[in-house]
């Protein structure tokens, strides 16, 4: 008997739920011989990459309920992989903190997910592999948006989860190249020091996935692009042990050529004056850009 209604498998959403169901069955078996689930490694990888530090963060960063966290983080506790210590900068907040053992297996399952994605998804080009990525993120962002991810602070550092209204400049630079190229560009860190002259002299990747130490005059820092083709979104995390910021920025037509905007906005830790040569010195390093895109040299 044919039907004009839709079939189970006419949806897109029931096949997804199959591939979630294979990779996820698959990975759960292999974490069973670590005595960790799926879940309780999800946590455990977060604190290991500084994605959060408090259950509220990490429930926001997973989007599950902070009940969900707390639970995971007892049976984390029981085994000897996670503590709760006091914030120094706040009594009333309960950090959480790998022990020794829990920093040991945390890249120890990150290879097994890295093995588990690989199994499922190496018939894909890395061309491919990041446009899927990229539908299912501007898809999952469509239906429930989260905010930037908080920056992994400097050794030694504390960087402020505290959101207050703050000042902000918007630089932009007119460059004549096509919006794909000048993409293409800044999307690779290892080509901002060849711009961003004055705040970096050296720039090299890490073992953490995505993040980069860069040579500053202030010392080291770290640097992590998320960028988005799609949107031509370049934003980015900039970490150092003076402040965190996270910055705005995108390429966008103009024309034949292409409009690069960036926006900063004044981190606490900085005072108006410094806030106000940091900025003005961007102007040097959006000139070199353009010099560099529109002449090669």
């Amino acid at each position: 008997m044919t039907s004009s209604t839709s079939g189970l498998r006419d949806h897109l959403g029931y096949w997804l739920r199959r591939l979630s169901d294979e990779v996820h069955g698959r990975f759960e078996r292999e974490l069973a011989e670590y005595d960790v689930t799926v879940s309780q490694w999800a946590v455990l990888i977060t604190l290991y990459r500084g994605d959060a530090t408090t259950t509220r963060e990490v429930a926001r960063y997973l989007d599950i309920d902070a009940g969900a966290v707390s639970r995971l983080v007892d049976r984390l506790a029981s085994k000897g992989l996670v503590t709760r210590e006091p914030d120094p900068a706040s009594r009333r907040t309960l950090r959480l903190v790998l022990t020794d053992a829990g920093r040991d297996l945390a890249p120890k399952l990150a290879e097994i997910a890295d093995r588990n994605d690989a199994r499922f998804f190496a018939g894909l080009e890395p061309a491919q592999r990041r446009q899927l990525e990229d539908w299912i993120r501007h898809l999952v962002g469509e239906t429930h948006p989260h905010p930037p991810t908080p920056p992994t602070p400097l050794k030694g550092t504390t960087v402020s989860t505290t959101v207050t209204t703050a000042r902000s400049v918007t630089k932009t630079v007119t460059i004549e190249r096509p919006v794909a190229d000048v993409f293409a560009f800044l999307a690779d860190a290892s080509n901002w020091p060849a711009w961003a002259i004055v705040n970096i002299r050296a720039i090299e990747p890490t073992d953490e996935p995505d993040w980069w130490l860069m040579t500053t005059p202030l010392g080291p820092a770290r640097l992590r692009i998320r960028a988005n083709a799609e949107l031509g979104t370049l934003d980015h995390d900039y970490v150092d042990k003076q402040a965190s910021w996270q910055v705005p920025a995108r390429v966008v037509p103009n024309g034949t050529g292409s409009e690069f905007m960036i926006t900063f906005f004044q981190p606490p830790a900085l005072t108006d004056t410094v806030f106000d040569e940091q900025v003005t010195l961007v102007d040097t390093e959006l000139a070199t850009l353009k010099r560099i895109l529109e002449t090669g040299a």
